[in-house]
């Protein structure tokens, strides 16, 4: 999926990540107001996505972007990698410190969280992140000293300060358990080895970001069916399943459910594709993004359904009520 939304991304970004670097890559003498103005008003004399004109970029987005271009052009290619990968490590960890900030503000005017603002939020600047470094990776393939990737090297002295502030009394013990032997036997420094690259950074978070924005997007249409459902199903292993003994199992409850999670396809699904255009802003990315969200929706009513065929006679099939797949799916597809 990551690779899909890189597709999907470019499209429509192709042209200004062609230049990305270019723009970005002012002379020395320009200050970075100077820069962050430039980069305001190319969107404005051309038709970009929201992702570029929704409250423009977090600022440290911004300024990781601006602090690689300056220092792409005077590093060696290795000590550029080994910086650029620290760089967008700390800004992804502002990234999820924001969001956790986003998703804890109160809500107003509306019944859903801000949960799904703040996942949103983070996976927009990650495709930022992911957009603008990318002539960087390109370029530093046809550079004299393109290098592997990176190698990092930590020092552990945990074990060394252990064994010298040990108890005073074990230096000059008799025995096995003697600290004087068991620094010597022992190494006391330990040299850890980090490889990578900043693409693989931006990718593992892009990756986690998103499975957490397809749970929490589905949930927000069908969560307490599909808790039911992984209820129903977990019992129905069980050799001694009774339904009868299990009254929230029962066909009325999950026509309450399927019922309230129907109706938020009606109201709560088109909220949900107006929030991901007002942060994502390109139709590709979008579709890649809510395609799975789809899929978990569906399944959702097609386990329930498999549920009710398997347990249920005909009489409780009528009182459950349930939508059929493809209803599902026309619901899901439908535009707005």
């Amino acid at each position: 999926m990551i690779r899909n939304i890189e597709k999907g991304h470019g499209q429509n970004g192709g042209e200004k990540k062609a230049n990305g670097a270019q723009n970005e890559e002012k002379s020395e003498g320009d200050s970075p107001v100077s820069a962050s103005a430039n980069s305001v008003s190319e969107p404005a004399k051309s038709a970009v996505s929201a992702v570029d004109l929704h409250c423009l970029w977090y600022p440290t987005v911004r300024r990781t972007v601006m602090c690689l271009a300056k220092l792409f052009r005077c590093l060696d290619m290795g000590v550029f990698q080994s910086l650029a990968r620290d760089l967008l490590t700390m800004c992804c960890d502002s990234l999820d410190e924001a969001a956790i900030k986003i998703a804890a503000q109160p809500v107003k005017k509306t019944t859903r969280s801000k949960q799904l603002d703040a996942e949103l939020f983070v996976v927009k600047h990650l495709l930022i992140l992911r957009e603008q470094t990318t002539p960087y990776r390109h370029a530093a393939t046809q550079r004299a000293d393109a290098t592997l990737p990176t190698k990092d090297f930590s020092l552990d002295l945990s074990k060394f300060t252990n064994v010298i502030f040990d108890d005073a009394s074990k230096w000059f013990s008799i025995s096995s358990n003697n600290t004087f032997l068991e620094l010597i036997t022992t190494v006391p420094v330990q040299v850890s080895e980090t490889s990578g690259d900043s693409r693989r950074v931006i990718d593992s978070r892009l990756r986690t970001r998103c499975n957490q924005l397809i749970t929490t997007t589905a949930d927000l249409v069908v969560g307490p069916l599909l808790r039911w459902t992984d209820i129903a199903e977990d019992e129905a292993l069980k050799p001694d399943f009774d339904l009868s003994k299990h009254p929230s199992l029962v066909a009325k409850e999950l026509r309450e459910l399927s019922a309230a999670a129907f109706k938020a396809l009606n109201t709560v699904w088109p909220d949900i594709k107006k929030i991901y255009a007002l942060y994502i802003g390109v139709s590709e990315t979008e579709a890649i993004l809510l395609s799975p969200v789809r899929k978990r929706i569906a399944d959702t009513f097609a386990r329930a359904w498999a549920f009710a065929s398997k347990r249920y006679d005909e009489e409780m099939k009528g009182i459950a009520g349930l939508p059929s797949v493809q209803q599902v799916y026309l619901m899901l597809n439908k535009e707005t």
